[in-house]
């Protein structure tokens, strides 16, 4: 599976949105990836269940679709 480098996602500059890839390509199967979501999806309660211990802060993960997101052809 293709590494993703978070700093190809970072905007550093002025941008025309339209420009911007939609699709990233992992170069793997939908089996590899579900199985890394679980393990972001675990580390991610992990870091929340610290956090929420602490009483001062928390974890909040925005994530949009567009029409047609989750919809398959």
């Amino acid at each position: 599976m293709k590494k993703i480098d978070i700093e190809e996602f970072k905007i550093t500059s002025p941008i025309k949105i339209e420009s911007l890839p939609t699709l990233v390509n992992l170069k793997t199967d939908e089996e590899t990836i579900k199985d890394e979501l679980r393990k972001v999806r675990r580390k991610l309660g992990n870091l929340q269940d610290t956090m929420y211990a602490h009483g001062k802060y928390a974890v909040l993960v925005c994530l949009q679709g567009m029409d047609t997101s989750e919809k398959t052809v």
